[in-house]
């Protein structure tokens, strides 16, 4: 193997240096925006790249791709329609939060209208099966609501995503499981 250049000077990341994203509500900005499909159903999404615009955590995306590059990690993933081909609902809550929080702004289909505009979003814990086996949680953009909601604190931060090993059996694919109301401790 070929030694990289500067390895000498470069310091080393054991991923304990980081800072990692709080949940509640922020201020965001988008910074990207296209159409696309969904890898399993083929139905049409919008796929948002966003930074936080304001607070302590701002630029929050922008500090980890100049640290560490790869993919902008600040995405949110879409599905426009339903199956029967109608608006989905949770798509028309998106572009009603950008358009609320945008003076005189009005959505025209145009995803590339989008970029530059502002929207409150609640941001929860959710925990996923890494690929050594280990569960593990992140940070994650759940909801979009209205900037002037966001800083009412006119939200409710989500109950954190768990991960359910099933008894005595190995992990499914995926890492979750579907619950049985019997299941269920309340």
């Amino acid at each position: 193997m070929k030694q990289p250049n500067n390895y000498e000077t470069t310091q080393a990341a054991d991923g304990t240096g980081g800072s990692k994203l709080t949940t509640g509500g922020k201020v965001c900005i988008i910074t990207g925006a296209y159409e696309s499909v969904a890898k399993k159903s083929g139905m049409p999404m919008l796929v948002i790249e966003f930074d936080i615009a304001e607070g302590e955590e701002k630029g929050y995306y922008k500090d980890l791709y100049d640290k560490f590059g790869g993919e902008w990690r600040g995405v949110y993933r879409q599905l426009t329609q339903d199956v029967d081909g109608n608006c989905s609902p949770f798509f028309k809550g998106v572009i009603t939060s950008i358009e609320e929080s945008n003076d005189r702004y009005k959505f025209d289909f145009n995803e590339r209208t989008l970029i530059g505009k502002r929207f409150g979003g609640v941001f929860g814990e959710e925990e996923y099966l890494a690929r050594d086996g280990q569960v593990k949680s992140s940070v994650k953009l759940m909801f979009f609501r209205t900037v002037e909601a966001i800083r009412k604190g006119d939200f409710k931060v989500p109950v954190k995503k768990m991960v359910i090993q099933p008894k005595g059996g190995a992990m499914p694919s995926g890492g979750f499981t579907d619950i049985k109301p019997e299941d269920i401790p309340f």
